[in-house]
């Protein structure tokens, strides 16, 4: 069995990552032998096979048009495979009712459009799958409310309409109302879109705090593939509608399977980490590593 055989199995197993500890190797979402196609009579994916472990953040990486947000739209029911199987949290999304999948799934998609609201009122739509029939928000809904918007940074834009807002600002507030909604299991594609560089590795860092000190399970399509290696315990690699590698970082980027999907050569560098006030370095590596990318020549 060749090397890459070997990682192509990883792609459908939960294996735990390494660094995630004791939490449980489930899988959040599991992907058995999906097609899919957008155009009748040409395959986009075929008997694709894929495990997003639960307890771990995950980053989705691959160059355009790879088939990562359509992995998201299945999971999220948007999408229905031709055969195969899509199941989240071991339930299977072809039969699960709308309602049903928000309480077990936030999805944080891909969208161009405003919708005419306000911040407040676009964040408090993610609590619509925990309000009863009158639709009323509760003191603990405004309480989940109020804790999104400041976790997101935008609690100051309350009454703001969202038309007032930069696409950074709104891309915050999209990203309150997914943490209002409170599932175990958070899916962002492409979350730093419109964000400058510390706007992106602040979102990171809120990633990283939700999995590490609230458990919750995080999967990201997402570009930059520095963020991708530096804030992520499993990667999935896709190209051309294929899982060519997954597995624990730091396998899949030895594995040079990142790498070829880009056309790049990827150097790890370290620096010094320094403590932040108030944080204990006990059992954390004191450098944090960074990535420079160079492209191969043709």
């Amino acid at each position: 069995m060749t090397e890459r055989a070997t990682q192509g199995e990883r792609a459908s197993s939960c294996a735990r990552p390494a660094d995630v500890g004791a939490r449980s190797p489930e899988c959040a979402i599991r992907y058995e032998g999906v097609s899919f196609s957008y155009k009748p009579g040409v395959p986009f994916m075929e008997g694709l096979s894929a495990a997003i472990p639960a307890g771990a953040v995950t980053s989705i990486v691959g160059p355009n048009g790879c088939g990562k947000s359509t992995l998201v739209k299945l999971a999220s029911g948007l999408l229905r495979p031709a055969a195969g199987r899509v199941e989240v949290a071991g339930r299977d999304t072809g039969v699960l009712a709308s309602r049903e999948r928000a309480h077990l799934m936030a999805v944080l998609a891909q969208t161009s459009r405003v919708p005419p609201m306000t911040v407040e009122a676009l964040v408090a739509c993610g609590r619509n799958p925990h309000l009863g029939w009158g639709g009323r928000l509760g003191p603990a809904d405004r309480e989940a409310v109020e804790a999104a918007m400041e976790r997101a940074g935008v609690a100051r834009f309350r009454s703001h309409d969202l038309h007032q807002l930069s696409g950074g600002e709104r891309q915050r507030a999209h990203l309150a109302r997914t943490l209002a909604q409170d599932t175990d299991l958070i899916v962002l594609d492409e979350p730093t879109t419109y964000l400058d560089i510390s706007a992106c590795h602040d979102l990171m860092a809120l990633v990283r705090d939700l999995n590490r000190r609230e458990g919750k399970t995080v999967a990201m399509v997402i570009h930059d593939l520095d963020l991708a290696l530096r804030y992520s315990d499993y990667l999935v690699v896709m190209q051309k509608g294929r899982v060519v590698d997954a597995g624990p970082t730091d396998e899949v980027l030895a594995s040079g399977a990142v790498g070829d999907a880009f056309s790049m050569d990827i150097c790890p560098h370290d620096r010094p980490r320094f403590a932040e006030r108030g944080e204990d370095f006990e059992g954390r590596a004191e450098t944090e590593r960074g990535y420079v990318l160079y492209p191969r020549r043709r």
